[in-house]
């Protein structure tokens, strides 16, 4: 995989950049590694905490998710696939679910084996701004499939925490599918919740990178395009996490 374009300078000024599909260039075994992996979103499970983040939907269940976690050693960039854990983040970060242990599905093995998976979180980790205090640690690797899907007049909220960062130093979001969507721009903040841009993406593999600790972020919900079959947003949230001193 290459990355055509360059964007640890944005990033050191503006906290966050997009990255459009045109500037992802995959081999014909990555190609086809990426549309196995779309593949997995058609049987991601429901996300059976979402009634924590989204009380008021407790009987309608529009996220389906798994979750898994590598880390990554950036002097030779090699990954090692970590246990399952439930997912815990601390209050500060999000009130509703936060300290409260969170046992989405694991990835399964077909997943964290996936080439393009791994060459992507390869390849962004080298797009980052790194200090070498942060280069001399081991990483985590937090990888989220996560699919909001609506029918009816329904409603998907891909972030019904709202405004909210995620503890981690550096994360990116790609899009897998999109399907009679309107809606589900990412918002990006300042930390005062200021509204800076609002980030549409479109066709699979437009993506944005966002320093967190600089930001905040949240998410439109989606709505049906059309009346016919379903609206589905599928996205990866791949983020990164100096954890340890090698």
């Amino acid at each position: 995989m290459k990355i055509k374009k360059s964007i640890t300078d944005d990033l050191i000024e503006n906290g966050f950049t997009r990255i459009n599909c045109n500037n992802y260039e995959l081999s014909k075994t990555e190609r086809e590694s990426f549309n196995v992996f779309q593949n997995y979103y058609k049987s991601l499970p429901p996300d059976k905490f979402l009634h924590l983040v989204d009380p008021e939907n407790i009987h309608n269940c529009y996220r389906y998710r798994r979750w898994g976690r590598y880390s990554l050693n950036p002097l030779n960039l090699s990954l090692k696939e970590l246990g399952h854990i439930p997912y815990n983040q601390s209050r500060k970060y999000n009130k509703n679910a936060g300290d409260i242990e969170r046992d989405f599905a694991p990835l399964t093995e077909g997943i964290l084996n996936n080439l393009f998976l791994k060459s992507l979180i390869i390849n962004n980790f080298k797009l980052f701004p790194t200090s070498n205090s942060m280069m001399a640690k081991i990483w985590h690797v937090y990888v989220h499939l996560i699919k909001i899907s609506t029918d009816h007049n329904g409603i998907g909220k891909p972030s019904p925490e709202g405004i909210h960062q995620d503890d981690v130093d550096f994360f990116s979001i790609h899009l897998i599918k999109k399907v009679n969507c309107d809606g589900g721009k990412a918002i990006i903040y300042n930390l005062k919740e200021i509204e800076l841009e609002r980030i549409d993406l479109n066709r699979p593999l437009d993506s944005y990178y966002v320093i967190d600790s600089k930001l905040m972020h949240d998410v439109e919900d989606i709505f049906k395009r059309t009346n016919i079959g379903r609206a589905e947003r599928s996205i990866l949230i791949l983020s990164f996490k100096s954890f340890i001193n090698k």
